[in-house]
């Protein structure tokens, strides 16, 4: 079967000049398929006698029954895409459904397959015709007037870029002003496509549709006739392999200026084509550009989810395909049991999902979001937040319009706004659940004295028991205790308490924890401490706290005590660390400082910090003070213990696992816990891997 496609812009004439060459080709013996794929749903009109047939998208949507392929003038097999409901759901996500339909339907007897297809787009679906194993020959139907010129010329860029071979046929001038022919001369001349033919403009055509008949069928005597007949033969002799199809050199967008004033075409470079994917892309939640080929991994939802499953009683609606609820959900347990402050235990996880697929997108993602929502309300959740995925913001889903037309049902849904940026992180729409949450706090509550809430991320400060009494034990120095946080929380009674707290703290300086504190900040003063990793971050949270209550002495008195119950245990530690040496092969400076404070504490020397060999640059500012320390930049896993050896060091510090296939003694940079008991946790960790000798059983691979 030989795959035909005619491509032009809106209201060229396609749907005509298609119809009139499946009709001539059908008149010649041949079996054809005319397969309409214009959301309008007129092409196959003037092959069925004026009566418009029922579409694909009848069928693929549920709105009627009937067989899809019906039979036409002549025989022709006759297939109507058809379109979505104006307003709602995706043409193009039907169109891919329709051409996967007809490649499995097609009739066994049929010789040449004309698709009619809606020239403006080249995306999606209306892209999947002039695709590799779609098509074999191209017609560009164009007019003297420029913009049928410039879609040409765009669509010859999409041939470029999904098919690669040589596919287009020519050109067929559906003449409208001869006077600017020279115009699409000069195109042809330049972008090398042939013109196969010419239509001139004849009231029969108009004659014809008037009778729902093709000027082939109703005036075979008419100049017209002879002209079409012409372009069928063209066609014929593609079919049969006499003419040679054409490769697709589109043209720049300075040279398709120049043939818009008449002038020569100097500019004969075609636009650039990517064989690889090699660029520099700047994640903006979390400040960091990835360079080169390494791949960002996006998700336009992932930052949502994260925030809000965090709140137990809370439901998020992942709207759009199964697939991202259950990346989401995968990521969200696997956190759960990997990350040390969870306790290895699995947190709830109450996700939903609209299950758009292809036909829902196409048919309206309205009712999908629906049901998902009532399921979520029904299973008992009196708040539910609906976060936006890849799929519905490309199909431009009205969530907000969806939650208005539920009512009433007996729980506050909310939508999370999407990104400014799309795809521009891998915790995409972080902001917006932020943003969704101080939108349904009431910011004029009275405020209750001696009352902290913190806002942002932090590394699972109150997840874990002993964290949590850490935490409360410093407050309480000062006479406060926690009443709300945004987030890392348990409930929504904590994120509905945050408007109430005297204080609004910002726990980390992080681009994610900023975004938190900003949705915050046009209503209430925020405070900043930064995490609270060893005694160096105790002793920054009691000074910010002394800053903050003016209660200096209270804080004297609890950081004295700390560094006692510190020091204590430090040196009874000492003696077996004593005089040893380190390497840090670390990715970055971050949290650095207080790992090196305790090595210090030890008696220990950091001989170097070496830096992963890393494809990304972080822009958030934190660097070591050690500065005297020598750096060691761009080291690879398979380098890293001959560095180790080169510096007679007796062990690797590194939160890369992959240090232990290095065969040497190494310590992981993680504890569970913060503050002084954190320090501690580590330093007992760092003294004992001292004590055990490499092997094979530790480490994975033996070095005595």
């Amino acid at each position: 079967m030989y795959k035909l496609a005619v491509y032009g812009k809106g209201g060229i004439g396609k749907s005509s000049i298609s119809s009139n060459l499946s009709y001539i080709l059908s008149e010649r013996g041949m079996k054809v398929l005319h397969v309409g794929c214009d959301p309008k749903h007129d092409s196959t009109r003037l092959l069925t006698g004026g009566v418009p047939q029922r579409t694909f998208m009848d069928s693929f949507s549920g709105r009627g029954e009937g067989d899809v392929i019906e039979s036409g003038t002549n025989g022709i097999y006759c297939v109507e895409c058809g379109g979505a409901e104006p307003g709602i759901g995706c043409a193009g996500k039907g169109m891919a459904a329709m051409l996967d339909y007809v490649e499995k339907n097609t009739p066994e007897d049929t010789d040449v397959r004309v698709c009619d297809v809606l020239g403006d787009v080249v995306c999606g679906g209306f892209s999947v015709p002039m695709r590799r194993d779609n098509v074999d020959g191209i017609i560009l139907v164009v007019s003297e007037e420029f913009m049928s010129l410039y879609a040409a010329n765009n669509i010859l860029r999409g041939i470029r870029n999904l098919n690669g071979g040589r596919c287009v046929l020519g050109m067929v001038l559906n003449s409208r002003d001869p006077e600017d022919r020279s115009r699409v001369e000069a195109f042809s001349e330049a972008a090398g496509v042939r013109i196969l033919g010419e239509i001139s403009r004849s009231a029969v055509f108009s004659k014809a549709e008037g009778a729902g008949k093709t000027v082939s069928e109703l005036f075979p005597d008419s100049p017209a006739y002879k002209q079409l007949v012409h372009i069928a033969d063209m066609v014929c002799d593609a079919v049969s392999g006499r003419l040679e199809p054409l490769s697709a050199s589109p043209l720049s967008d300075k040279a398709m200026m120049q043939i818009a004033a008449g002038q020569p075409v100097t500019d004969r470079d075609p636009p650039a084509v990517r064989t690889d994917c090699s660029f520099d892309s700047f994640d903006s939640e979390r400040a960091i550009t990835y360079k080169g080929d390494y791949v960002m991994p996006a998700c336009t939802s992932h930052g949502a989810a994260e925030a809000l499953l965090a709140i137990e009683d809370a439901a998020v609606v992942m709207h759009g395909a199964d697939n991202c609820a259950f990346l989401d959900e995968y990521a969200w347990t696997r956190e759960s049991y990997w990350q040390g402050f969870s306790g290895g235990r699995r947190r709830t996880c109450n996700l939903y999902s609209s299950g758009l697929d292809g036909r829902k997108a196409f048919a309206g993602e309205r009712e999908a979001l629906k049901a998902a929502i009532t399921e979520a309300v029904e299973d008992g959740f009196r708040y539910v937040f609906v976060v936006p995925t890849c799929t519905s913001e490309i199909i431009g889903a009205d969530i907000d319009g969806c939650i208005a037309d539920l009512g009433d049902v007996g729980a506050k849904v909310v939508g999370v706004p999407e990104d400014d940026r799309f795809l521009a992180s891998k915790f995409g729409c972080y902001s917006g659940a932020m943003t969704a949450l101080c939108r349904m706090m009431d910011w004029d509550m009275p405020e209750v004295p001696g009352t902290v809430s913190f806002l942002g991320m932090t590394p699972g400060y109150l997840v874990r028991k002993e964290n949590r009494e850490y935490v409360d034990s410093l407050l309480s120095a000062f006479g406060l205790r926690r009443n709300g946080a945004l987030i890392d929380v348990g409930r929504m009674e904590d994120v509905l308490k945050v408007p109430s707290s005297q204080y609004l703290v910002q726990v980390h300086r992080h681009p994610m924890n900023d975004r938190a504190a900003k949705a915050v900040a046009g209503r209430r003063k925020v405070y900043l401490v930064e995490s609270m990793g060893g005694m160096r971050g105790v002793r920054e949270w009691v000074a910010a706290f002394s800053e903050m209550t003016g209660l200096r002495e209270a804080g004297s008195v609890f950081l004295e005590k700390e560094e006692k119950a510190y020091s204590e245990v430090i040196s009874s530690l000492r003696p077996k660390a004593e005089g040893r040496k380190v390497l840090f092969y670390v990715r970055s400076d971050a949290d650095l400082d207080w790992h090196i404070d305790v090595l210090t504490d030890l008696g220990m020397e950091v001989a170097a910090v070496a830096h992963w060999h890393n494809k990304f640059v972080e822009h958030d500012g934190r660097k070591s003070t050690y500065t005297g320390i020598p750096r060691i930049e761009g080291v690879d896993i398979c380098g890293l213990r001959e560095a180790a050896e080169d510096l007679g060091v007796d062990l690797i510090v590194s939160g890369d696992a992959r240090t232990g296939r290095t065969g040497y003694r190494w310590v992981g940079t993680s504890t569970m816990y913060i503050g002084r008991e954190g320090a501690l946790d580590w330093a007992e960790k760092v003294v004992r891997c001292l004590s055990i000798k490499p092997c094979e059983d530790w480490y994975g691979r033996g070095s005595e």
